[in-house]
């Protein structure tokens, strides 16, 4: 779906995936 498109999930929060690529995840 949309969300998904984005990466984000259908919570509206982003997937560990988007995180990573974003730089925002620890470690």
């Amino acid at each position: 779906g949309y969300y998904k498109l984005r990466g984000w999930d259908s919570d509206g929060k982003p997937t560990t995936e988007t995180l990573e690529k974003l730089g925002l995840t620890e470690g």
